[in-house]
């Protein structure tokens, strides 16, 4: 008898420790609720989807749930912003269905396989990528690599015309690189300017900002005031575009 009372008090008490999970929608949003036993509400923002599960100890009432989310939907946006950017920026497969990004915007990647011809093409919100049967990622990279290059082809030129004239320099050559560290480089002595690849992803105005700070260089070749001077001289919201690609 004495053994089946602590078997049953046993039981009892690991029922109660128990964490139980339901799901409840607080302010539009799907919220994993755990309950166990804990003293505080904790909220978690959840990769890759920013889902959200918030674990409230067992005897909390659901108003006070619901306004512990509700206090803090600034916090839950901000974080599901951050991991929508790093899905974003995650490694791809070039696979249809992912997610390619062009002068700041999204479209979905479709893959077009066994075709004749190699191509990158848009179509409304999806971007086209044909390629031969067996193609796997470092030729689809490359592809879309060459693809990326020459939209910087179609905007650069333009662009750094426009802006030579605006201030009053020349530059003998400019390229595109795939750059790991820096948006841009300029080359004084053979004013030759390097874009990096990758500011084909982002916003125009963020290319237009790299055009100006490098060919900005040849009037001062340093980061002192009076480059910055140069800058908001010419380009006034500079510093919105340089905080932009830092966010990016």
């Amino acid at each position: 008898m004495a053994s089946l009372i602590n078997v049953l008090i046993y039981y009892t008490i690991k029922r109660k420790n128990e964490k139980q999970r339901m799901n409840m929608f607080i302010a539009g949003m799907e919220v994993e609720v755990v309950k166990k036993k804990i003293k505080n509400m904790h909220l978690y923002v959840l990769p890759p989807d920013g889902s959200l599960r918030v674990t409230v100890p067992h005897k909390v009432r659901e108003d006070q749930l619901r306004a512990f989310v509700e206090s803090r939907l600034d916090w839950i946006h901000k974080h599901q912003s951050k991991l929508k950017q790093i899905a974003v920026s995650a490694p791809k497969s070039f696979a249809t269905g992912e997610t390619i990004r062009l002068w700041g915007n999204d479209f979905v990647l479709m893959v077009l396989e066994n075709a004749a011809k190699k191509d990158v093409f848009i179509d409304g919100n999806t971007v086209f990528l044909s390629v031969p049967a067996g193609w796997e990622f470092e030729r689809r990279e490359t592809l879309i690599n060459d693809f990326y290059r020459e939209q910087l082809g179609y905007e650069l030129p333009a662009m750094i015309k426009e802006w030579e004239e605006r201030l009053g320099v020349s530059v003998r050559e400019w390229c595109v690189r795939n750059m790991k560290t820096r948006w841009g480089t300029c080359n004084i002595r053979k004013r030759r300017i390097t874009f990096n690849l990758q500011l084909a992803k982002k916003g125009l105005d963020c290319l237009e900002y790299v055009v100006v700070h490098e060919l900005a260089h040849l009037i001062v070749s340093n980061h002192s005031k009076e480059f910055k001077d140069v800058l908001s001289r010419h380009l006034p919201n500079w510093k919105l575009m340089k905080n932009k690609l830092k966010g990016l």
